[in-house]
Formats: C-alpha cells, structure tokens, sequence
C-alpha cells in the first residue's frame, strides 16, 4: 500500500465506524479475540516439540511464557493437558471465528436493508425541481444494484479488516520465535504490495466507469420498456434497441478489464508466495545452518501470515472493484439530504375557507413562466384554469400542490402561509388525476387503495368498493375475472384508457380528499369514457373542491369559475356565461371547438 491506499483505508474505515458504531468496534474485538486463540493454539505445539528435544525451552521468550502460563494454572505441562489446552484453544477459535463471520453477515445486512429504506424515503422527499433534472435510470441502479455492490465493498473490507489483524498477530508471534527470519518475510511482503499498487489504482477508476456505465444501461431499458408500443408500431425499436447494445459491450469491456487485474494480482501473488517460503527455507538452512525441525513451528505461522499477505492484496483489489459504488451511493445519499424538500411544521388537518395567491411569480431559471398572479379557490367550489399549452396551467396546479415554490409572492391556505404548513399532511388532503394515468402493475384493489396497511381490511375492502361505485367502474371491475382482485398488468395495459382512467378517480375518492385535482383528465378519453368522468365529476360538485384543467371547453360549463391563463398571466376570469358574453379571448377559444353559450 502507497500513501494513497493508506489514507483509503483509513478513510473507509472512518466511514464504517460512523456508520455502524460500536457493531462495527465488536467485530473488531472478535477478530483480535479469534487470532489470538489460533495464536495459542499454534503456540502449544510447541512444548510437544520440547518434550521431543526438537526445540529446546531457552531458545525463545514464546516457550517461557508457556510454562507461566501452565504454573499459573496449577497444572502440569505433560503431553495430556497440552493436548487438553490445543483442543479447547482451537474450540474457542473456531466459535469466535463463526460469531465474526455471523456478526459481519449481520452487519452487511444491517447497511443494505438501511440504505435502500434511507434512499426510497430521500427519493419521497426530494425536491421536484431537483428531481426533474435526475436521471430517474441512475437513482433505479443506485436502488437496486448499486446499494447491493457497496455492502459487497463492506463485507470485503471486513475481511482486510481480519486479514491485517491477522498478519499483524502471526507477525508478533513469528518475533518471538525468529526476529531475522520474520522481518525478512516482513520486508518480502511489503515489496510484493509495492510491485501491485499501481494495479490497484487502475482497479479504483475502473469501479467508478463501471457504476457510471450500470447507470445509463439502466436508464436506456427503463425508457425502452416505457414506450415498447411506440416502439414496436412505429418499428424504432431496433435504434433503441442498438443503443443498449452499445451499452451492454461498454460494459462488458469495463468488466473484462476488472477481471484481467483481479487475475494478474492473483498470479502475482501465487508466484510470489512460493518464492517467499522456498526463500526462508533456504535462508534459515542453507545460510543459517539449522536443522529444518527446528523451523517447523515458525513454518507454521509463516504458512498463515503468508496467506492472509497474499489474500490481503487480492481482497483490497476486490474491494476497489466495489468502492466505486461505495462512493457513489454514500455520494447520492448526502446529495439527495441537500436537495430534500423544505417543510413547515404547522399539521393541516381539513380545508376549511380558500387557497389565495398573492402576486406570485415563478421562474424556471431564466425562463419566467408566471407573472403577477393573483386568484382565489374557495372550499368546495369548482375551479377551471384554461388557455393553450405553455401558457402556466399546469405550473399554477404545481404551486397549489406545493411542488414549486414561488419564486416571490405568497400562496395561503385557510390564511396560513404554505411555508408553515407540514406539505406531506396538506397533501393528504389532495386527489390528483393526471393526463398521464398512474396505475400499477398490481390488482385493482391495491390500484385503488394504494396498499393500504393502516386501516383494518375490511375496512380497506369496504371503502374500495365505494370508491369504485362513485368513480363508475364497477360495468368492467365486477365484469372481470377476479373482480377486484384482477391484476390489470403493467401500467393497465389490460384495461383501457377511459378504465384506467377511472381506476386512478377512484383511488382519489379512496382518500376522501378536500380537494380533487383534474389535470386535463378527459383530453385523451372517448365521449363515452368522458361522458363517466364528467358525471363523477357532476356528482362530486360542492361536496369538495374541485379543480379542472382542460382544453375541451366543454368539460368546464358547470364550472364556478375560470381563470384564462395567456403566457403566463391570468388573462381573464369569470364564470362561463360572463366570460362568453364579452369580446374575450375566452369566446375566441370556444368559437375555435364551435361552443355556444
């Protein structure tokens, strides 16, 4: 390790015991207990050596401290209590060595089960400004895969961990039996790190290109999946199709790479190894002149400081493998905390009085879209917004949802600034039927409830049956095959666009909201589909309030209200037989779809 891997490591380390704490400290503790008592272990074979003349007892500090060790036990240092102490040393190994590996699973597990709860509840919260300019394909593969490869970094970092505890505690104990022989392997060791490094940073960039390529490759088959029947009747499929594939080989090359350093490394360090105890054998015999027998126990802790040696290089080089993703995903949590959205802390509870906007301005950077905006939403009226595409309809129903802020101005609810207010409790009191339907590949029970787990189940199936009576379903729900237990596949691919677009009604009504947004909900639906919605929408009148965006003009004649937006400015506003009397933009546009007052 240069400089470099040794600020990694300690860097990681940090990082490890702020994350897990004193679980993290324990699996330490367990380490050092595990090669210690294999330290023992290895150590009382050598009275056995003693009793046979190989070694003699004034050869070393290790043999002295045996026999203290058997006074202080009042027993007899005879070839039965030696065997006796091997067997209950090695028993006691071999528990603290199955508690480490359980505590480390433990741990793994621990971190990924945190991690993706913490970065799901991060995506909830995030920002919506921040969240339209992220790639949604990156923050999928940091859910998913990302996360999993970053607790693979954790485990093989643990095992580094036991690895240089290890090297460390059969080094100390090679000491006591050879100082020159040890601090020869000591030396070898090191010099056959040195040679590898340079491996190792190549490893590092490798892992970082990696997660960035995981990254679009997940991007690229979302969005293939997402418009399969644009593109297979369009007959796009195959550029899309070319494009993964460009992915796919990009990746392929960049794991290529990963596996050629993981395999010089390893062959680097099976050659290097055999050179290492073919050299001390050499050393300590040949030069040194001593018998071989007299090696055999310091042989035995060079076998393993020599394995955990050659395993540490190729465990750190698996670990950069996996530190790409490490530093991704801990990099993406702490954006994703940046860019968590801003909340009061006042609970909303019930919609009482009207939602008042004062002088709002809003700007997509340096595109202003609303000016000046002023308009009131009276509880349990019915409220239409109209005027062409990009005139701000759809940013005033943002604002009112609390999505954007305003850039200046004020928006009060019930004379409550939307900056005090809690958002996510002022949202529950929100139903929000977009243009683009939101239905899951599930039945159409949970489609409704959306999971519902708070509320008893009998409960949950009583209230789905109302709400799919007041959003008129149940011509096609009891018709089908599971009734409300059918799975409507993916996006509602088996029901059509006007079913769909009921079922996501009814999930508003599930709610029992105070208010019930229509984003141009009807612009996509047959007359007869329409005909269902408008009459939902008819029945709902005055019992909540109901806020429409619509290009059909017609959709809005019942309508308390209207406001015209024209770029960005609320052009006019009145009822609908006010707005038609006058020489209006409003006239203008319902003479375009041929409306009468």
């Amino acid at each position: 390790m240069n400089l470099s891997q040794i600020q990694i490591f300690f860097k990681y380390f940090s990082f490890f015991f702020k994350t897990e704490k004193w679980k993290f400290i324990v699996f330490i503790i367990i380490s050092l207990t595990a090669v210690f008592f294999d330290g023992i272990g290895l150590s009382l074979f050598i009275p056995l050596l003693t009793t046979s003349n190989v070694v003699a007892s004034s050869d070393n500090a290790l043999i002295q401290s045996i026999n203290v060790f058997f006074d202080a036990m009042r027993m007899n240092m005879n070839l039965n209590n030696i065997l006796i102490m091997i067997i209950v040393v090695f028993t006691l190994k071999a528990f603290a060595v199955g508690f480490q590996n359980l505590l480390k699973v433990y741990i793994s597990s621990s971190i990924k089960r945190d991690w993706k709860k913490k970065i799901a509840n991060l995506c909830g919260d995030l920002n919506y400004k921040y969240f339209i300019h992220t790639n949604t394909g990156f923050l999928s593969n940091i859910l998913t895969k990302e996360t999993d490869s970053a607790v693979g970094a954790f485990s093989k970092y643990c095992v580094i961990i036991i690895n240089a505890i290890n090297i460390a505690a059969y080094m100390l104990f090679s000491f006591f039996l050879s100082f020159k022989i040890t601090l020869l392997a000591g030396c070898a060791g090191l010099l056959m790190i040195l040679i590898i490094r340079k491996i190792f940073n190549i490893t590092e960039r490798l892992s970082l290109k990696a997660t960035t390529l995981n990254a679009i490759l997940q991007q690229d088959v979302i969005q293939m999946f997402h418009s399969f029947k644009y593109l297979k009747a369009t007959s796009n499929f195959k550029k899309l199709y070319n494009k993964i594939c460009d992915s796919i080989n990009s990746m392929l090359k960049v794991e290529v790479k990963q596996y050629v350093s993981e395999l010089i490394v390893m062959m680097l360090l099976e050659i290097s190894a055999v050179w290492m105890v073919i050299g001390i054998i050499f050393y300590h015999v040949s030069i040194q002149g001593h018998n071989i027998s007299s090696i055999l126990i310091l042989a035995m802790f060079f076998h393993k400081t020599i394995r955990q040696i050659n395993t540490f290089p190729g465990t750190w080089n698996s670990f950069l493998i996996n530190s790409g993703s490490l530093y991704v995903v801990t990099k993406t949590i702490k954006e994703l905390e940046d860019n968590a959205e801003i909340s009061g802390a006042e609970k909303f509870t019930e919609f009482k009085d009207k939602i008042v906007f004062k002088n709002i301005n809003f700007s997509h950077g340096d595109k202003q879209i609303l000016h000046n905006i002023n308009l009131t939403i009276k509880k349990n009226s019915t409220i239409a917004f109209v005027g062409e595409s990009g005139a701000g309809k759809s940013t005033t129903i943002d604002l009112i949802t609390g999505v954007f802020k305003p850039g200046s101005g004020s928006i009060l609810v019930d004379n409550i600034n939307y900056s005090d207010i809690d958002l996510s409790s002022f949202r529950k009191k929100i139903g929000y039927v977009t243009q683009e339907i939101i239905i899951y590949n599930d039945t159409i029970s949970n489609n409704v409830s959306l999971w519902d787990s708070e509320s008893n189940k009998n409960i949950v199936n009583s209230n789905v049956s109302e709400s799919i009576r007041k959003a008129h379903c149940e011509d096609f729900v009891l018709a089908s095959e599971d009734s409300y237990n059918t799975n409507i596949g993916d996006r509602g691919v088996k029901l059509s666009v006007g079913q769909r677009q009921r079922i996501a009604i009814a999930r508003e009504l599930y709610k029992n909201v105070d208010i019930l947004i229509f984003d141009e909900a009807t612009s996509a639906l047959d007359s007869k589909s329409e005909q269902y919605i408008q009459q939902s929408i008819t029945e709902l009148k005055n019992k909540m309030t109901i806020i429409l965006i619509a290009h059909r003009l017609s959709t809005i004649k019942n309508a308390d209200y209207i406001y015209v937006l024209d770029k960005g400015k609320v052009a006019e506003e009145g009822t609908y037989a006010d707005l038609y009397k006058k020489d209006s933009l409003f006239k203008k546009m319902c003479n375009l779809q041929s409306l009468t007052e």
